[in-house]
């Protein structure tokens, strides 16, 4: 009955060093929760087919396959990577216990297989912590070639390598010590407790800092969006700041040109006067919306737009999402201009269309812009084609999130036929 109870702890611990390695070099697809009773389950499973079974081969398959579907179902995880992972980390549960079973009975020159059950707690103790600390060594590197231009997320603490050295190093002095029969059947209890909790808390220690770094990763993400709608901000009221001083300046200028043209009688004159008016014209913002924020935000991309050679065209007639927030209304409309300036400028078209207009008691925001290649996706989600994949991609969510604060509804599609991608924006209208 003790070795059930142990090989049910096994293969929890087996699945907690699994999650572990996941969580290290992947996010979890929906929560963490989730990933957690699948792969619970998961194992659940296998250990019932490993208890009830005595085929090898069977309970091979049965790691395998738990394994492949934890790795699909519970993290975002191409089918491809969930096969790499399944056998690396199989692989790798094979190889520890072989390091484990080489180093106590060559190097220690200690009993491996007997029938002590405190034998057997510090060889799966042992042989775990090394999964772990192996596993941790491989996402390390796979992370270092899957993120060659950015190394924010890569690097873990020295620490963190140490740690489970010396509780490597802790277990097997334990077993040695144990291996001389010196101490008594209680100071033996006492010692395979100590070292189940040292495994417990080398878990933990991975599993914090895992979720962690993706929490720290993820607030340093919205900061620094944020950081950039700030500053945003602070350029557009700048903007209308100079904005209004030159439109007043050039107000000014064209009162005293036409003053001058009243006073002269020169055709010559008066068509050098002409022109200059004319020109400054060209200094005075265009107001396409009754909201100015809209505007100045219009304005950039126009410019932006005229730039890179892409004909961006607006229609704004029954509303102007005046009810949003000034940091709201950049974040939005950044981000969406952005992403589609960014496939305009790669296509062959180039062209973005942006209208706003009320429809059904709906404030209905629509981009259209051209696009050659059907957007990468998953589940609807989209994905980034920059390099920097840990830093960008950010720009959807944040449309997703802000369209969600005023209750709206954010759709998009791809017409492969006329090669361009839309986006649509539903508000409701307030009573």
């Amino acid at each position: 009955m003790a070795n059930v109870w142990v090989n049910s702890v096994t293969f929890f611990a087996e699945f907690l060093i699994s999650l572990t390695i996941l969580l290290n070099g992947y996010s979890v697809r929906k929560s963490i929760l989730r990933a957690f009773l699948i792969g619970f389950a998961g194992y659940a499973i296998a250990f019932a087919v490993y208890f009830w079974g005595t085929n090898i081969y069977l309970n091979l398959l049965a790691t395998l396959v738990v394994n492949l579907l934890f790795s699909y179902f519970g993290f975002n995880t191409n089918w491809r990577e969930s096969i790499v992972n399944t056998v690396l980390i199989t692989a790798l549960m094979a190889i520890s216990e072989f390091i484990c079973l080489s180093i106590a009975s060559s190097v220690l020159d200690v009993k491996v297989l007997n029938s002590d059950l405190h034998y057997f707690i510090l060889f799966s103790v042992a042989s775990k912590i090394i999964y772990l600390f192996l596993g941790i060594i491989l996402i390390y590197f796979i992370k270092k070639l899957r993120n060659k231009k950015n190394r924010q997320n890569s690097d873990s603490p020295i620490y963190l390598f140490v740690y489970p050295i010396s509780s490597i190093f802790s277990i097997f002095v334990y077993w040695m010590i144990l291996d001389k029969n010196i101490i008594s059947d209680t100071t033996k209890i006492y010692i395979s407790i100590s070292v189940v909790l040292i495994f417990f808390s080398v878990i933990i220690t991975y599993a914090f800092y895992a979720y962690t770094a993706t929490r720290n990763l993820e607030i340093n993400r919205l900061k620094s969006e944020l950081d950039k709608v700030k500053i945003e901000d602070e350029y557009y009221k700048l903007l209308d700041f100079q904005s209004e001083n030159i439109k007043q300046m050039a107000h000014d200028e064209k009162n005293h040109l036409l003053a001058i043209k009243g006073m002269s009688d020169s055709d010559r004159i008066n068509e050098y006067i002409d022109q200059i008016y004319s020109d400054l014209q060209k200094y005075t913002p265009k107001g396409l919306t009754d909201n100015k924020q809209l505007d100045f935000i219009l304005n950039k991309y126009s410019v932006q737009c005229d730039a890179e050679k892409i004909l961006f065209t607006t229609n704004i007639r029954t509303a102007n999402l005046a009810f949003m927030k000034d940091t709201d209304l950049i974040s939005l409309l950044s981000n969406l201009l952005d992403n589609a300036v960014e496939a305009a400028s790669r296509s062959t078209e180039k062209r973005i269309d942006l209208s706003i207009n009320t429809a059904m008691g709906m404030t209905v925001l629509t981009c259209i812009n051209s696009c050659d290649l059907l957007p990468e996706s998953k589940n609807m989600t989209l994905k980034t084609t920059k390099a920097d994949k840990e830093s960008h991609g950010l720009g959807t969510k944040i449309i997703k999130r802000t369209s969600k604060k005023y209750k709206g509804e954010y759709t998009w599609r791809y017409d492969e036929k006329q090669k361009e991608f839309v986006t649509v924006i539903a508000f409701p209208n307030k009573e």
